[in-house]
C-alpha cells in the first residue's frame, strides 16, 4: 500500500511539474517573458554556429540557423524593392513572433535568398520583426511586386557602436552581397535611438556621428538613401519616457542632410497594446502600426 501511494505521489509530482513547465513555456513564448527568448537564442545560435559557421566573428550572436528555411530565386525582371535593414533591437528580432508573409517577400543572407520568415536571418533576438509586414504592405499597395530584405540589425547597441567596428563591417558585408547579387540597394532602413536614451549615454554627438557615418558610407561607395526612424522610447524597468531632444535631432538630420530620408516616428506608438510587457519591443499590433507608418514613406520618399 505504501509503495502504491509512493508511486502515485511521484506520478502526481512529475505530471504537475510537466504541466507547469508547459504553461511557463507557452506564456513566456507568447509574452516574451524571461527566459524564453534568451534560452531559445542560445540554443539556436550555438547549434547553428557549430554546424555551419565555425566561429565567424561577424555572425556571433546573430540569428543564422537556416535549417527548415525555404530557398528562393526571386525573378528580378519583376518590380523589386531591395532594402538593407540596420539599427538596434526593434529593427532586429526582439518583437512578438507569429506573422507569416502572404506575398513574395524574401530575405538575402550570406549569398542565399530565402522566403522571408522570422526570426530574420542576420539580425539577433530570436523572435519577430516588422519587415515581413512591411514587405507585404509594399506589395499590396502596388509599390513593388516582390521585396527583398537583408537584415544587419543587432540589439542593445548605441549609435557609436553601430557606426564602427564589427557591426559596421557586417552591415557593409550585407550591402556588398546585395550589390553582387542584385546590382543595387533601394534604401537603408535605419532604426536606432532607444539604447542611447535608455542607457543615458546622451545624444550630444548624435547629429555629428550620424553625419560622419553617412560620409563613411559614401566614401565606401554605398550610395543608397538612408531612411532614418525617429525613435527613443524603451522603458525596460525604468520609465524614461520619450526623449524629445533626440527626436528633434533625428528630425533635423532628415531635414538638413542630403541623402537622409524620413522614416517613421515609432515613439508615437507607446500605448500598451503596441508593446510587449517589457515596454520596449513591439507586439504584432505594434508591428502592424509601424508597417502602416513605413508604407507611405517608402512609397513617396521625403526629406521633410
Amino acid at each position: 500500500m505504501k509503495f502504491r501511494n509512493h508511486i502515485r505521489l511521484r506520478l502526481f509530482f512529475w505530471t504537475t511539474t510537466l504541466i507547469l513547465i508547459f504553461l511557463l513555456g507557452f506564456l513566456s513564448a507568447y509574452n516574451k517573458v524571461f527566459p524564453y527568448r534568451q534560452l531559445r537564442h542560445l540554443i539556436q545560435g550555438g547549434y547553428a554556429s557549430r554546424l555551419t559557421y565555425r566561429g565567424d566573428p561577424l555572425l556571433a550572436y546573430r540569428d543564422r540557423d537556416t535549417s527548415g528555411r525555404v530557398r528562393s530565386f526571386p525573378d528580378t525582371s519583376r518590380i523589386t524593392g531591395i532594402y538593407l535593414v540596420y539599427g538596434q533591437s526593434n529593427a532586429a528580432n526582439s518583437g512578438q513572433i507569429g506573422y507569416a508573409v502572404h506575398h513574395d517577400v524574401f530575405q538575402y543572407f550570406e549569398g542565399v535568398c530565402y522566403r522571408y520568415q522570422d526570426p530574420a536571418l542576420g539580425g539577433n533576438g530570436g523572435n519577430g520583426s516588422v519587415w515581413g509586414m512591411v514587405g507585404d504592405r509594399l506589395i499590396d499597395s502596388g509599390v513593388h511586386q516582390q521585396v527583398i530584405f537583408s537584415v544587419a540589425a543587432v540589439g542593445a547597441k548605441t549609435l557609436r557602436e553601430l557606426t564602427e567596428g564589427e557591426y559596421h563591417e557586417y552591415f557593409r558585408r550585407c550591402h556588398e552581397g546585395l550589390i553582387r547579387r542584385f546590382g543595387r540597394v533601394d534604401g537603408i532602413l535605419f532604426h536606432q535611438g532607444e539604447y542611447n536614451h535608455r542607457k543615458r549615454v546622451g545624444h550630444d554627438d548624435y547629429y555629428s556621428r550620424f553625419e560622419l557615418w553617412l560620409q563613411r558610407l559614401r566614401n565606401e561607395g554605398i550610395t543608397a538613401p538612408v531612411y532614418l526612424s525617429q525613435t527613443s522610447y524603451c522603458n525596460q524597468g525604468v520609465d524614461y519616457g520619450v526623449d524629445s531632444a533626440l527626436l528633434y535631432i533625428q528630425d533635423s538630420l532628415i531635414r538638413s542632410v542630403q541623402g537622409i530620408r524620413r522614416g517613421p516616428n515609432s515613439d508615437r506608438l507607446t500605448a500598451p497594446a503596441f508593446r510587449l510587457p517589457d515596454r520596449c519591443h513591439f507586439s504584432l499590433q505594434g508591428f502592424s502600426a509601424i508597417a502602416d507608418l513605413w508604407l507611405p514613406l517608402l512609397r513617396s520618399p521625403s526629406e521633410f
